[in-house]
């Protein structure tokens, strides 16, 4: 892990709610899980999901391979052609493909972004503290606003360390959903394919409704993507569990951002091809 400084202490006036002298602008701030690699890098992943009916039995289970391929990266937007084949009762569909494209703040196309840095605070982890930044950030379309509270930490991956995000309906001003996310632990120790690599393990809570989503991700920075595992369950607001998935990380390959650079056509793939199972 990088050195960090630690975060000055809030000055009184801060402490009595006067706005900071911060700069108005999150500079360098962006979601780092695709841009940061070479076009041509792409992962492969398989999520597996069950569907429980109102007396606990299950109703359904469907299985759904996707590969996600970088097909163009411009500053911080980046653009993926995603293929996915999806298993139910047995029963396999032909791919379906789509394209994806997302800004620096994980926004698409249609959505406007504002973005105010508010000030510098600690996150604790595992009983250690690390330096933030706190920023909110507003993403809103024609139907829904996306107001978000993160705590951003630019030289500790996997950066966003905590995030509390509201979506409201702009007609109703109903809230959609709330969700709570934080990482729970740094540098852990984890198998992807055939290697051991640092991890940062994070808690997602998606509130919708009466409805409840936890899932536990494993992130890992030098896959595409970076998550490699997870696994989730839904349930009711009196516990009655509705559906739950896990997500297996099957293959990837990283392309070389060097001679992409260089226009030598084909991006050179890094290493071998790293498959499932055992070396």
């Amino acid at each position: 892990v990088v050195a960090l400084l630690v975060a000055p202490r809030p000055s009184a006036l801060q402490a009595q709610g006067v706005e900071s002298r911060v700069p108005p602008t999150p500079i360098g701030i962006a979601d780092r899980s695709w841009a940061q690699f070479g076009i041509g890098s792409w992962k492969s992943v398989r999520i597996s999901k069950e569907v429980f009916s109102s007396d606990g039995k299950l109703e359904s289970m469907t299985i759904q391979d996707g590969t996600s391929t970088l097909t163009a990266v411009d500053g911080d937007r980046f653009t993926l052609r995603e293929e996915v084949t999806l298993e139910v009762a047995g029963k396999r569909f032909d791919p379906a493909a789509r394209i994806i494209e997302r800004g620096p703040y994980n926004e698409t196309a249609e959505q406007e972004v504002s973005t105010r840095r508010l000030a510098d605070a600690t996150v604790t982890i595992s009983e250690h503290e690390y330096p933030a930044q706190v920023h909110a950030i507003t993403l809103s379309d024609q139907k829904s606003k996306w107001i978000s509270t993160v705590h951003y930490a630019p030289d500790l991956p996997p950066f966003f360390l905590k995030r509390h995000t509201i979506c409201t309906d702009l007609a109703s001003g109903k809230v959609n959903y709330e969700s709570t996310v934080e990482v729970l632990a740094l540098e852990m120790p984890h198998r992807v394919l055939a290697e051991i690599k640092p991890t940062a393990h994070i808690k997602t809570v998606h509130i919708q409704g009466n409805l409840t989503t936890v899932t536990l991700e494993v992130s890992c920075g030098s896959v595409p993507g970076h998550i490699v595992a997870h696994t989730a369950k839904k349930v009711t607001a009196d516990g009655r569990l509705v559906e739950r998935s896990t997500l297996e990380l099957l293959e990837y390959e990283v392309a070389s951002k060097q001679v992409e650079a260089r226009g030598l056509g084909r991006p050179r793939l890094l290493g071998k091809r790293r498959s499932r199972g055992n070396p």
